[in-house]
């Protein structure tokens, strides 16, 4: 039985339910973002002899527009729904350190949790992405002071 122990305090078995459900999801979300995009559609309104095949970003309707018939390897454009998707892995990689320190304090474990997270670059890194996200700004922590403001597309496959 999960929940609350008496007291309110939740149980070690508890806490590690919760980090393995979080590592879970951490893990589909650096795989939902590593793939590419592979749906085209065909526009049966674009006339023979022009490219008639669009990427499918989404379900919304297509926006018509001409351009972007020269090759390109790579890019750049902004894309929230991506943006935001990287900018969710970023914070719940950052906050997982919330739930490891209530493991170990529930386990009587030594372990600084916090310094071990902010002895990470690419922990900080994703602490300043998420703290931009939900405050606005950051510590800049890594020193980098990470931002994201487009999304590269690789095309040097595509055709």
């Amino acid at each position: 039985m999960s929940g609350k122990r008496k007291g309110g305090n939740r149980s070690a078995d508890d806490i590690g339910r919760e980090i393995r459900a979080e590592l879970r999801s951490i893990i589909r979300q650096a795989i939902d973002l590593r793939k590419p995009i592979e749906e085209f559609e065909l526009d049966p309104e674009i006339p023979e002899g022009m490219p008639r095949f669009y990427v499918r970003f989404n379900r919304d309707r297509p926006i018509r527009f001409t351009g972007l018939r020269q090759g390109a390897d790579l890019l750049r454009l902004p894309d929230e729904r991506i943006q935001d998707a990287a900018l969710g892995f970023a914070k719940s990689v950052w906050h997982l350190k919330d739930r490891l320190k209530k493991w170990v304090r529930v386990t009587g474990g030594a372990d600084d949790i916090e310094t071990w997270a902010r002895g990470s670059h690419d922990l900080r890194i994703c602490g300043d992405l998420a703290n931009r996200k939900k405050h606005g700004g950051s510590d800049n922590l890594s020193g980098l002071d990470p931002q994201i403001e487009s999304v590269a597309f690789d095309t040097s496959k595509s055709g």
